[in-house]
């Protein structure tokens, strides 16, 4: 097992130090030569005193702990079961106490006996204790309850050595967004409902208690849904699940069990009463409202406003107005592409302008009839109206 330095020869962090201690006491008092045990129990006090300080310094151990909510008795618990997965000397150490090598993995025994009040870290590995709650940890339910082992996820191994990469069991396009800084009036769950997608999502962040939320579509399976917890938990971010129909039993319930973090439920209309999960929320309607000037200069800079777009429509526009070269009004043509051409048959013009062949004058008045029949707005009277018929009947003859 390491020592009380880590790879890099500096000091090991406290949780390490913790989980040494605790495992080394276990150890000890199994062992009729080392220390006594009055000296491993200073020792176990020592890093208990250095883990629970180390709790408010900013580290990546103690961010997960405080994004998670743990009790320092819980966080003790992951600390060690941590350690365990870190390193497999820690593995065979136990395994050598108990005279068992088929343990690979800190078992609910073990626990048990490495705290102070038995069950009562047990039961934080618990199917509702907090470390399941955060989807930080699985317990794998083979053979007698003592021997059921904790496993401690992945991302939660890859987060505790720095690495924020995303959770590869997240529903596809899950993506971070920033709300609010002053969140302070934020309530923790809310339904927003709306026809555009991005004024729900606007609303949302200004509603919901969070700075930053993890946005995903409805997922699929259980196990989505622990991922996206475990992953709103990592990075200390809320949740918003965008609906396109009802909410899933998986969906209630987790809304219900993981109150450490916001939740936000978006869909275009009210969901039942009956799907809406056990715990208070706040409703809220996103109206539809068009882009200001400053999301569509942001969008698409100095472009002339020459469409009527809704906030979701020009979030896709400004996705796609460089692949049209700059054209917006094949941008915006985009739009239906895939859908349109399900349902009909494309036609894409090969003539411009320059090849039409008529008189100046008549080749005039027809460019003042097209730009006048793609104006995007009508006035409400036309006293050019029957000029322009008149125009169109020279035009046919």
């Amino acid at each position: 097992m390491r020592g009380p330095k880590d790879r890099e020869g500096g000091a090991a962090p406290a949780w390490l130090q913790l989980a040494d201690a605790v495992i080394g006491r276990l150890a000890g008092t199994r062992m009729e030569s080392g220390p006594g045990e009055e000296e491993l129990d200073r020792n176990v006090a020592a890093a208990r005193e250095a883990f629970a300080a180390e709790l408010e310094e900013p580290t990546p151990f103690t961010a997960l702990i405080h994004n998670a909510g743990l009790a320092v008795d819980e966080a003790e618990v992951l600390a060690v079961a941590a350690a365990v997965e870190a390193d497999p000397s820690r593995e065979r150490l136990i395994a050598a106490v108990y005279g068992d090598a088929t343990l690979r993995r800190l078992a609910l025994h073990t626990v048990a006996s490495l705290f102070p009040g038995g069950h009562l870290g047990v039961r934080a590995a618990g199917p509702d204790g907090a470390l399941r709650r955060a989807a930080l940890i699985d317990v794998v339910e083979e053979g007698p309850w003592a021997t059921h082992e904790i496993v401690v996820r992945p991302p939660v191994m890859w987060a505790l050595v720095g690495d924020q990469s995303r959770d590869p069991e997240l529903p596809l396009g899950t993506s971070l967004v920033l709300g609010d800084e002053d969140t302070a009036g934020g309530y923790p769950f809310v339904a927003v409902t709306g026809d555009d997608r991005v004024r729900r999502l606007q609303q949302a962040a200004h509603s919901t208690a969070g700075h930053r939320f993890v946005v995903a579509s409805r997922p699929a399976h259980d196990t989505e849904w622990a991922a996206l917890v475990r992953e709103a938990t990592i990075v200390g971010a809320g949740i918003i699940v965008e609906l396109d129909d009802d909410l899933p039993p998986d969906g209630r319930r987790w809304i219900e069990r993981a109150t450490h973090l916001s939740w936000v439920l978006s869909s275009r209309v009210e969901l039942p009463l009956e799907q809406m999960p056990d715990r208070p929320w706040i409703d809220c309607h996103a109206p539809p409202h068009e882009p200001t000037d400053a999301e569509w200069t942001a969008a698409l800079g100095d472009t002339p406003r020459t469409h009527r777009l809704t906030a979701a429509q020009l979030r896709l526009v400004e996705r796609t107005h460089s692949a049209s070269d700059g054209d917006l009004d094949a941008a915006v043509r985009r739009l239906a592409g895939g859908y349109i051409d399900r349902l009909a048959r494309r036609i894409r013009p090969t003539r411009r302008w320059d090849d039409i062949v008529l008189a100046p004058e008549r080749l005039q008045l027809l460019r003042e009839l097209c730009r006048h029949h793609s104006s995007p707005t009508r006035p409400r009277s036309q006293p050019g109206r029957a000029a322009f018929g008149r125009r169109a009947q020279r035009l046919d003859r």
